[in-house]
């Protein structure tokens, strides 16, 4: 029963990723097709790592809650290959300096969205 709880979790976070991939990818005809830092992976990141700051900060939540929520959703939603691969893609299209700074700005700004949800969560 715990990976159904998983699964559906998952896959609402894959829907709400590719919302986000599709609402923010860049339109065509602008001046820059290609963003210069990848936003929907910067935006879904930090999202999921606030609701699963919450989630552990709202300690005890319920064990279905924590499948669906902490494993599923947020698993799906938020993605360590996704950054990797864009990071690298920055440091090919605007250089090393760029790609370190996305790479550290997502990292520093990802704890502190979770350390955020924390305290939210411990407030509840």
């Amino acid at each position: 029963m715990s990976v159904l709880w998983v699964c559906l979790g998952a896959a609402l976070g894959a829907g709400v990723r590719q919302l986000a991939n599709l609402a923010l990818a860049p339109r065509p005809g602008r001046r820059h097709d290609v963003p210069p830092i990848p936003r929907a992976t910067l935006l879904v990141n930090l999202v999921g790592s606030l609701i699963l700051g919450v989630l552990v900060g709202a300690d005890p939540a319920s064990a279905r809650l924590t499948l669906a929520l902490g494993i599923g959703f947020c698993g799906a939603l938020t993605t360590w290959s996704s950054l990797s691969y864009e990071v690298l893609d920055v440091a090919r299209r605007r250089g090393l300096a760029v790609a370190t700074g996305l790479l550290t700005a997502s990292l520093l700004t990802g704890v502190l969205a979770a350390a955020i949800g924390f305290g939210i969560g411990q407030a509840l």
